[in-house]
């Protein structure tokens, strides 16, 4: 992420919660949320009869194509750091073992 400027998480966070809630599906050549009336229908969000969504809908699908992948990229190398220092404790840990003596 060094490479990268970094993200106002909690600005990105407000979008997502601005947009229509989820969990968003794919119905035919629509998006839609899972959530369906009594008579079986999905709250369309995004479909070739409604080419303008709301601005919240808009914001949303723009932003996520950048703070997605950016979310995913930090997470990588927040696993990649957790994966380092559980190795860096095993070390101490082992080291630790191998001080003790019987009496312990």
């Amino acid at each position: 992420m060094s490479n990268q400027e970094a993200r106002d998480l909690a600005a990105d966070m407000a979008i997502c919660e601005a947009a229509t809630p989820g969990p968003w599906c794919i119905v035919g050549n629509s998006v839609a949320t899972l959530k369906t009336d009594k008579d079986g229908w999905h709250d369309s969000i995004i479909n070739p009869r409604t080419p303008f969504p709301s601005f919240e809908i808009m914001q949303f699908i723009s932003m996520a194509r950048e703070g997605w992948p950016y979310a995913i990229r930090l997470a990588q190398e927040l696993q990649k750091e957790n994966e380092q220092l559980e190795r860096e404790l095993q070390v101490y840990r082992d080291h630790e073992r191998g001080l003790r003596g019987p009496w312990d």
